[in-house]
């Protein structure tokens, strides 16, 4: 997520008053991750990228934080238009089960197209991870629509609950959300794994 502000930060325009804005929120999704998850531990970054047409590992040393990244790509059709940003093949994360302490992605799940594949990428970073999960997503019904995704293929704060509920081990979560011009504009998933939900 650290690397996505990063990213962000180089393409934003200083005039660009929505570039400006959705910075703001990057960078406020990032601290509440940072203020989630204990100070210590190994993080997997999942981004999204074009280009391409599989799920690539991209290992990489930031901060001493974060172990690995994994950006996932999507296909552009051949006359350059975007298909729907759907992701191709099974989804399944390069790695072992635990073998990071957490998982983080942010605007990635919106572009999964579908529950079936949403879920599966909250499955795979419970997987992955031995202390927990968070993901954040834009909020289908802000004015701002920050994933250039169709809004039917957006989450609400009630679709997290519903994958999180589905986890094996019933791990404890909970849904937040941080707001743009008064409005919720990022919901965000966080689960804790090795604590019953109360």
């Amino acid at each position: 997520m650290r690397q996505e502000v990063a990213r962000h930060e180089s393409f934003v325009e200083s005039g660009s008053l929505f570039g400006r804005l959705e910075l703001a929120q990057k960078r406020r999704l990032l601290d509440a991750f940072q203020a989630f998850r204990d100070t210590k531990g190994s993080v997997l970054d999942i981004g999204m990228a074009a280009d391409s047409s599989a799920v690539m590992p991209v290992l990489t040393e930031l901060d001493h934080t974060l172990a690995g990244a994994v950006t996932i790509h999507r296909t552009d059709t051949a006359d350059g238009a975007r298909s729907r940003n759907k992701v191709t093949g099974s989804f399944m994360l390069p790695y072992r089960n635990g073998e990071f302490d957490w998982a983080c992605s942010s605007s990635v799940i919106e572009h999964l197209g579908n529950a079936e594949r949403q879920f599966g990428l909250v499955r795979e970073m419970a997987r992955v991870a031995k202390k927990g999960i968070f993901l954040a997503t834009p909020n289908r019904l802000h004015p701002l629509n920050f994933a250039g995704v169709p809004r039917a293929q957006m989450l609400r704060a009630q679709d997290l609950y519903r994958f999180a509920g589905l986890l094996p081990g019933k791990p404890a979560y909970d849904v937040g959300h941080k707001r743009l011009l008064g409005i919720k504009a990022h919901f965000f998933l966080m689960v804790l794994k090795g604590s019953a939900e109360g």
